[in-house]
């Protein structure tokens, strides 16, 4: 099954890179994440149609399916409301916010999370590569295909190179415990070949 989404909201203008002169044009953003139990799965490519040379907005929650898994209880002592040598905390790990995780003093300070963390899923978008270089002969002579807006939100433009065969973006992310994917989303050259 294909998801298609059509989209025609204004553009705000962000942070964008382009790749010139690369076949293989990427953008990227740091990634840091805090250990998750949750279990995910890529969904379905997803056809970007028409290509009008919009903009197109997304989120790593478009093409993820996430399923909320508690975390098994920490082995040895941390984590059974004892202060035990060698721990820093040790609150029972009932409240991952609290300041103490996994028996070790963390800063809960609003706003501390680094740049590119995603507190809500424990996902984070590291690049996002496209197999047609930004201005291509018969794409529109438009630039900045591609913009990590956040640690899970990006836009993607709805365009592809006339002599081709279609575009597809590879959106690449990681998980709180390392674990890589890769969401598909196409363009393609036209409707017959779908």
């Amino acid at each position: 099954m294909v998801k298609q989404y059509m989209s025609y909201s204004p553009v705000v203008l962000v942070l964008m890179f382009a790749a010139a002169g690369c076949v293989d044009a990427t953008t990227s953003q740091a990634a840091a994440v805090e250990r998750s139990c949750d279990t995910w799965a890529v969904d379905d490519p997803i056809m970007i149609w028409p290509p009008d040379h919009a903009m197109h907005p997304y989120s790593l929650d478009d093409c993820v399916t996430i399923a909320p898994t508690e975390c098994p209880p920490p082995s040895g002592y941390c984590g059974d409301g004892v202060l035990d040598p060698g721990e820093e905390c040790d609150d029972g790990n009932g409240n991952p916010f609290d300041g103490c995780d996994m028996c070790i003093l963390v800063d809960i300070t609003p706003g501390f999370l680094p740049s590119g963390q995603s507190s809500a899923t424990g996902l984070s978008i590291t690049s996002i590569t496209s197999n047609e270089a930004d201005d291509r002969t018969g794409d529109g002579d438009t630039i900045g295909d591609t913009v990590v807006v956040d640690a899970t939100t990006f836009e993607l433009r709805a365009e592809r190179g006339g002599n081709g065969s279609g575009r597809t973006y590879r959106v690449n992310f990681v998980d709180a415990n390392g674990v890589t994917g890769t969401c598909t989303f196409f363009v393609p050259h036209g409707l017959a070949a779908q």
